[in-house]
C-alpha cells in the first residue's frame, strides 16, 4: 500500500468512526408532555432499542434512558437520557449552563420491553441541550440567550377542588382566579348562596419552577411574576389538620417569601388535594382549589371513590353496574373503559346529589374478549368561564385554559437534527398521548393568556 493509499484509508476510517459515534442526548423540562416525549423517542428509534426507567411505572417516571439508533434521516447511534423536573427550570438550566445531577448512567439496566431501575446510579452533574416547556421562552425570566424553539402540541389545564368540597364549587373564571391567588375568597362568590359567606376558599398550586403555574398566572391576568398567597395543607394521620400560607423557600436558587411557593410536582399536588379534612377538622378551615394539567386534574378525588363494572354481550359492552356511587361528584365527571382486548366503548355517568347512580352506554365498542375495566374520573374538576373541558371545546375556542408545548434547544446544538426529529414526531403524531395535536386546532393564540382567535399560527 502506498503512503497516499494508507493516508486515504485512515481518513475514511476516521470519517466512518465519527459518523457512527454514539451520541448522548439529554432532555429536561416539563413533566406535562413526558408521556408524549417518551413515546416519540421510542418511535424515532430503530426496532430493537432498549430502555429503562426509575419509579413504579414508565408512564410516570421522571428519569428514563433509551439506547438505540435513530431512524433516517439522522441514522445515529444514541443514548437518550430524560430528566423531567420542571418547565421553567428546564429553560434556566440551558440558558445559564446549569449542571444537572441524576442522569441515569449508560450502563443502567435496560431491555426492549423496558426495565425498572430499582437502584439507580447517576452521571456526575452535567449540562443538557434540549428542554420541553409549557410556553414561550420569553414568558419566563430566562429570556437570553434565545433558544431554537418549536411548538409541538397543545396542553390543556383545569381548575379542580379538593376532597370533600361541595359540588356547588363548580366554576372558575379569570376574575375569581386572580382574587383566589391573592389570598382567598368566601364560598358564596362561587355559589351565589349567602349562606356560604362564612366558608372560605383558598388557593394552592405549584412552585416557581412550574410551567403550569406560569400559564395559569398569565391566563387569569394575575401576572406571571406577581406575588400570590398559596396555601399548604398540613397533613397528619391521613387528614388535613390545618391550612397555612406556603412556607418561605428557595426555588431555582431564588428565595421566595411566605405564601409565594407551592408543590414541586403535579402528583404531589393531587395527593394533597385528595386528602380529606380541610373544611372539617383543620384549625384554619376552608376548601382548597388548584390548577393542573388535565392528566393530574382528572386524578383528583372529590370524596369517596365511585366504582363500577362492565358487562359484555357478544364482543361489545352492553351495560355498566355501579358498585359504589361515591360522593361529591360534579358535572365534569366522565367514564373510561380500558383492557378487555377491544376498543371503542363509551358511556356517560348519571349523577344525582354528587352520587354516580348509573352509566348510560353511548357506544358498546367492538372486539372485547373480556369485560373492560371501568374508571370514573374527573369528579372534582371545574368548568372554566362556564364551560367544561373537552378536547373539542379547546379545538374550537370554547374552552380557553391551555398553552402551547415547546421543544427548545440551545442555538448551535450539534444534534439539532435529532432534536428536530423528536419534535416533529411529537407534533405530527404523539402529542395526542399528553395533549392535543396542533393539526386539529381551529384556533390559536400568540402568547399565554392571550386572545384566542380563529386559525392556528403553528
Amino acid at each position: 500500500m502506498t503512503l497516499k493509499q494508507f493516508a486515504l484509508t485512515g481518513l475514511l476510517a476516521g470519517l466512518a468512526s465519527t459518523a457512527s459515534a454514539q451520541q448522548v442526548i439529554r432532555i429536561t423540562g416539563s413533566t406535562a408532555f413526558r408521556g408524549a416525549a417518551n413515546t416519540a423517542i421510542g418511535n424515532i428509534l430503530e426496532s430493537g432499542y432498549t430502555f429503562g426507567y426509575t419509579g413504579s411505572a414508565f408512564s410516570s417516571s421522571n428519569r428514563t434512558i433509551f439506547t438505540g439508533t435513530t431512524k433516517a434521516p439522522t441514522s445515529t447511534p444514541v443514548i437518550i437520557k430524560c430528566q423531567w423536573s420542571g418547565a421553567v427550570g428546564g429553560v434556566k438550566t440551558i440558558v445559564q449552563n446549569v449542571a444537572l445531577p441524576e442522569w441515569l448512567v449508560n450502563a443502567s439496566p435496560q431491555s426492549t420491553t423496558g426495565t425498572q431501575v430499582t437502584t439507580p446510579s447517576y452521571d456526575a452533574p452535567v449540562t443538557c441541550d434540549i428542554a420541553m416547556h409549557d410556553g414561550f421562552q420569553n414568558t419566563t425570566e430566562f429570556k437570553a440567550p434565545v433558544m431554537t424553539a418549536r411548538v409541538v402540541g397543545v396542553l390543556p389545564f383545569q381548575w379542580f377542588r379538593n376532597h370533600g368540597s361541595p359540588t356547588t364549587l363548580d366554576n372558575m373564571n379569570p376574575i375569581l382566579a386572580a382574587s383566589l391567588l391573592s389570598g382567598g375568597l368566601p364560598l358564596s362568590q362561587f355559589t351565589g348562596n349567602p349562606a356560604d359567606a362564612g366558608t372560605a376558599v383558598y388557593g394552592t398550586g405549584r412552585d416557581e419552577d412550574s410551567g403550569t403555574r406560569m400559564v395559569t398566572y398569565a391566563d387569569c391576568f394575575f401576572g406571571v411574576f406577581s406575588s400570590p398567597t398559596q396555601y399548604q395543607p398540613i397533613i397528619s394521620g391521613g387528614t388535613v389538620t390545618d391550612l397555612v400560607p406556603w412556607p418561605a423557600t428557595v426555588v431555582l436558587g431564588t428565595p421566595y417569601p411566605l405564601g409565594h411557593s407551592g408543590y414541586a410536582g403535579g402528583g404531589q399536588l393531587v395527593t394533597g388535594m385528595n386528602t380529606p379534612g380541610s373544611n372539617t377538622t383543620s384549625a384554619n378551615p376552608g376548601h382548597l382549589v388548584s390548577y393542573a394539567g388535565i392528566n393530574d386534574a382528572q386524578a383528583a378525588l372529590p370524596g369517596t371513590a365511585a366504582t363500577a363494572t362492565s358487562t359484555l354481550t357478544g364482543n361489545a359492552v352492553s351495560s355498566v353496574t355501579v358498585t359504589n356511587g361515591g360522593t361529591n361528584y360534579g358535572g365534569g365527571t366522565f367514564v373510561t373503559f380500558s383492557g378487555g382486548g377491544g376498543s371503542g366503548a363509551a358511556g356517560t355517568p348519571i349523577i344525582s346529589g354528587g352520587v354516580v347512580t348509573g352509566v348510560t352506554i353511548t357506544s358498546g365498542g367492538s372486539g372485547y374478549t373480556s369485560a373492560p375495566t371501568v374508571a370514573i374520573r374527573a369528579g372534582a374538576t371545574m368548568k372554566y368561564n362556564g364551560f367544561d373541558y373537552t378536547a373539542q371545546n379547546v379545538r374550537e375556542g370554547k374552552y380557553t385554559f391551555w398553552s402551547y408545548m415547546h421543544v427548545l434547544n440551545r442555538a448551535g446544538y450539534a444534534n439539532a437534527a435529532i432534536a428536530n426529529q423528536i419534535a416533529d414526531r411529537i407534533k405530527n403524531v404523539d402529542a395526542a398521548v399528553s395533549g392535543i395535536l396542533l393539526s386539529t386546532m381551529q384556533v390559536g393564540r400568540a402568547v399565554e393568556g392571550g386572545p384566542v382567535t380563529p386559525g392556528s399560527p403553528f
